[in-house]
């Protein structure tokens, strides 16, 4: 006589492996996603006596940029045979280095460039090389990030002058969860890891039941 075979089962240890497997996979797709969405890379090219926006041209000085606070200005060389530096300077030029800035240092043709720095701040900040002084010299604008200015609801009462009946404040509601990129958990994860716990809890009553 041929006994059939009962069929196979995952076991609760099994089940709860391939669970946390599935959102450790997740967690770590949604930090490089974080990290992917980092600040902006912008370039200026060093050459031999300007700096400009693309390699080999001639630009007026000084030269100017514009980014948001958070992204990063790199100057890379666009023309050998120079040797320059980056130097952050206050605006009259006559504090180079200024105290605390930036500073290349003296450099020939750098294949990985001069200087690399982040502005996480908003600004108005100059540079020039030391070598050439003044005749060679940049100005980095730093603006804030973009802010949504919330659109006004038809209907919605407004004060006018000589109005002094009190105006209603909303009332402050606690926030909770974090917003998106600030530590807090993101909700997939919450709901995978409360699909988890309910996987393994089926998956242990179903062993249970199946050993009696």
């Amino acid at each position: 006589m041929i006994r059939s075979r009962k069929p196979t089962t995952l076991t609760p240890i099994t089940t709860a492996i391939f669970v946390l497997a599935a959102i450790a996979a997740l967690a770590v797709l949604s930090i490089g996603g974080g990290e992917a969405e980092a600040g902006i890379t912008h370039t200026v090219f060093v050459n031999n006596d300007r700096f400009c926006d693309s390699a080999g041209s001639d630009c007026s000085q000084p030269h100017s940029i514009q980014i948001s606070a958070g992204n990063t200005v790199q100057w890379l060389d666009g023309q050998s045979g120079g040797t320059h530096t980056v130097t952050q300077c206050t605006g009259d030029g006559t504090g180079c280095p200024a105290g605390g800035g930036f500073d290349s240092g003296v450099k020939s043709d750098p294949k990985a460039g001069y200087l690399a720095h982040v502005f996480p701040d908003e600004g108005t900040f100059f540079f020039r090389c030391q070598i050439h002084g003044n005749s060679m010299r940049g100005i980095v604008m730093v603006i804030g990030p973009a802010t949504d200015t919330p659109t006004p609801v038809p209907g919605t009462p407004t004060d006018s002058p000589g109005d002094d009946s009190p105006t209603a404040t909303p009332a402050d509601v606690p926030k909770t969860g974090g917003e998106p990129g600030s530590g807090g958990l993101p909700l997939i994860l919450v709901v995978l890891a409360l699909g988890g716990a309910l996987a393994v809890a089926g998956s242990s009553a179903l062993y249970a039941a199946r050993r009696r």
